[in-house]
């Protein structure tokens, strides 16, 4: 017991000082690239997303920030088959979020986070939704790889996806 105390004690002193020695500033900038995956009703009509992400943040301290997202995915319209041979393909949906929320460092590379705003739709479904990103991800010195939901309400309707997102660090 006493062998695993001692590592189990230093880790715990310096991992505050890791995880603070991480930023540099007050503010970082991310850029990357978006793969979304449809989920519910919208899997129907769509399948695979893919975009770019531009990612501000601005460090509170070292396990609370603020950060928001934008940028653009299109997902790609489904081709389906109709009675008597025709054939109907949807109209690609093109996302634009604009939203801000809290990221929360619950280990000094792992983070949770929860973005609220609004999408801008074009394509299939044109207009603006209330948009909610929450995320689950790893952030390392250059770059940061997040998972998490993305949900756009408009119309009472949702259009749902997962989306991973890798993303390189201008710091």
């Amino acid at each position: 017991m006493k062998r695993f105390m001692l590592p189990l004690l230093l880790s715990i002193y310096l991992l505050p000082a890791q995880a603070q020695k991480r930023y540099s500033g007050d503010f970082s900038f991310a850029a990357g690239l978006n793969l979304g995956f449809p989920v519910g009703d919208f899997s129907d009509s769509h399948s695979v997303g893919l975009g770019f992400t531009l990612e501000p943040e601005y460090h509170v301290n070292n396990m609370f920030s603020i950060y928001g997202s934008t940028g653009f995915t299109n997902f790609f319209g489904k081709t389906v088959d109709l009675p008597l041979g025709a054939d109907y393909r949807y109209k690609d949906q093109g996302m634009i979020p604009i939203v801000a929320g809290p990221k929360i460092n619950i280990a000094p590379q792992f983070f949770l986070g929860a973005k609220l705003g609004v999408a801008i739709l074009t394509g299939a479904a044109e207009g603006t939704g209330f948009n909610y990103q929450p995320q689950l991800g790893y952030e390392a010195n250059k770059f940061i790889i997040d998972f998490g939901y993305n949900g756009i309400s408009k119309d009472n309707s949702t259009l749902s996806s997962f989306s991973l997102d890798v993303l390189y660090k201008f710091n």
